[in-house]
């Protein structure tokens, strides 16, 4: 996020055109590198595991699993992060590249998506997506 931030202060007083492609960049980037740590503390977060004959929380021990307040934290914060992070967000940036196939190796799509495909051979641009899933 102060990456994102730096840059829109520099192009303001620099009195630069204001790209979006390197905003898009930066935050592909940044998604690809927090979503697994992001994902992995969520479900962790979900998890329980059992200590005698009580399952508690597995990422903090102090509170159990099956109250009423855990199934609220579970559905209301937990479930949809989850759902964004593994799932949504990959999908809408498969679907934006699927509809782009053919302009891959346009300039403006490097700058803006290539971090999810330029290492990979043409027709196997997808792979990053089977990486985050």
């Amino acid at each position: 996020m102060l990456i994102i931030i730096g840059y829109v202060l520099f192009a303001v007083i620099a009195k630069q055109r204001f790209q979006k492609q390197i905003i898009l960049t930066a935050i592909i980037f940044l998604f690809i590198y927090y979503q697994p740590s992001v994902s992995y503390q969520f479900i962790a977060a979900a998890s329980c595991r059992s200590i005698g004959d009580t399952d508690y929380i597995k990422s903090n021990v102090n509170k159990e699993c099956n109250t009423s307040e855990y199934i609220k934290y579970t559905l209301v914060l937990i479930l949809p992060v989850l759902l964004m992070v593994v799932i949504f967000i990959p999908y809408f940036l498969y679907t934006r590249l699927s509809l782009k196939k053919k302009q891959l190796k346009l300039p403006s799509m490097l700058l803006t998506f290539g971090l999810l495909y330029n290492e990979y051979k043409e027709h196997a641009y997808f792979w990053e997506f089977i990486k985050m899933t």
